[in-house]
């Protein structure tokens, strides 16, 4: 007997350890004998299974506990519908067999005789007049499908802690051995005759589930960003388990239904490996020569050189290439790659900012505030050439240069380039 009172306080409380667990509990009582009374009373309801602190808990009916159950799975596991209108399926099928009895009367005998009873069952069949049993019977599978509706029934009233053991349990009810393996192997003829046969859209399903083995919802849940045409495969990012989700590889003919549907025609050209000849000559661009030509002399007579990029992801990786080209000639380069929230192109405001902060020769030659500078003083600072590698380079400042012609006296805006010359050894390259 383990009877004490909390320091100043009035009542008697007991505390011990049954099966493993502590119990500490107040009587509610100032009487010491009293509580004496109720602390045996509650081993006793301990000893009998009486789970619960004070009160055993009512065994609900199949009927109750279904709805309950039902009601909390649509919610709980809205994202499982399928798993859902199983048991909903199913229910109907234990409730009519069992009825509306307590679940404590669900024995694992009375459940064994469940799974003879559905099993000499036969399925029913459309008829004249409504549904009639037809000459096939219940499958295994079905029989399974309804226990573990039954077998999570009873794990949901028992978290309740409903004094209760689930008859579908180890050792009690063994779920039905089942064979589900159903191999159909179409003939080539087959093959070619629904392929004849088919729509468009049905033949290169069809084709892509040939081809690959995919299944069909795998199929129709194929994205864009998943495709590496040019690696030669496929990636399936659904599925419950990590073999589903998986690599596939494309053989030529699911490589045509998947280029074809981007609108590529030939794939014979498309999956051409390129080379070094398949690329244009680029000095096709117009003036190429003339910026090849000035720029070469920047790098022998030693000229710094700025490369004012861009921020998204053509504009980063020409810069790159730009900048390593000219590094590995010998010149001498700085970048400057502007922030998103700078928007695109070359502005006046820019090409100052660029200059204010990195000077041709490591030092400031704006000594404006950035809000006062005008072009002329962007062009005083610089002193040299501006060689826009993308005609959006410069378009925005060439208009403001045209708009100030009259502010530079020491400049000539070239027409038909847009480039401001100049024989000062600085020289700005725009990478857009």
């Amino acid at each position: 007997m383990a009877l004490y009172k909390q320091h100043n306080g009035k009542y008697w409380w007991f505390e011990f350890v049954y099966d493993g667990r502590r119990y500490r509990k107040s009587t509610k009582t100032r009487n010491r004998r009293a509580a004496e009374d109720i602390e045996r009373a509650f081993r006793t309801a301990l000893a009998k299974g009486d789970v619960g602190i004070t009160k055993r808990k009512k065994i609900p009916s199949l009927y109750e506990a279904m709805a309950s159950f039902l009601k909390w799975f649509k919610v709980e596991r809205g994202a499982k519908p399928a798993t859902w209108r199983r048991h909903a399926a199913g229910s109907k099928h234990l409730l009519a067999y069992f009825g509306d009895v307590p679940l404590d009367e669900i024995t694992p005998d009375r459940v064994e005789h469940y799974k003879i009873h559905r099993l000499e069952t036969r399925r029913t069949e459309n008829a004249k007049g409504g549904r009639r049993p037809g000459k096939k019977k219940i499958l295994p599978a079905t029989v399974n499908t309804e226990l573990a509706c039954l077998r999570s029934l009873f794990n949901f009233v028992i978290k309740d802690e409903v004094p209760l053991r689930n008859p579908i349990r180890p050792n009690a009810v063994k779920l039905l051995p089942v064979d589900n393996m159903h191999n159909r192997v179409l003939t080539y003829d087959e093959q070619a005759r629904y392929l004849a046969a088919a729509n468009p859209i049905l033949r290169d399903v069809a084709t892509l589930i040939l081809e690959t083995g995919m299944r069909p919802e795998e199929v129709f849940r194929i994205k864009p960003e998943n495709v590496h045409l040019a690696a030669g495969y496929l990636f399936n990012p659904h599925g419950k388990t990590k073999a589903a989700r998986r690599r596939i590889q494309l053989t030529r003919a699911a490589r045509e239904v998947l280029l074809i549907g981007r609108g590529i025609t030939n794939v014979d050209e498309y999956l051409h490996q390129p080379t070094s000849s398949d690329f244009a000559n680029p000095f096709f661009l117009p003036h190429l020569e003339e910026a090849v030509s000035r720029v070469l002399t920047a790098v022998r007579e030693g000229a710094r050189i700025s490369v004012f990029g861009d921020y998204d992801a053509d504009g980063v990786l020409a810069s790159h290439v730009l900048v390593s080209v000219l590094r590995r000639l010998g010149a001498c380069v700085r970048i400057y790659l502007p922030h998103r929230d700078e928007g695109y192109g070359l502005s006046t405001l820019k090409a100052g900012l660029i200059m204010q902060r990195k000077g041709p020769h490591s030092g400031a030659k704006l000594n404006v505030p950035l809000k006062q500078i005008r072009l002329g003083d962007v062009f005083e600072a610089t002193s040299g050439d501006w060689i826009p590698v993308d005609d959006k380079a410069l378009t925005g400042l060439m208009k403001k240069a045209r708009a100030d012609a009259d502010e530079m006296e020491a400049f000539e805006v070239s027409k038909d380039v847009g480039n401001v010359k100049n024989n000062s050894p600085e020289l700005l390259t725009g990478v857009n």
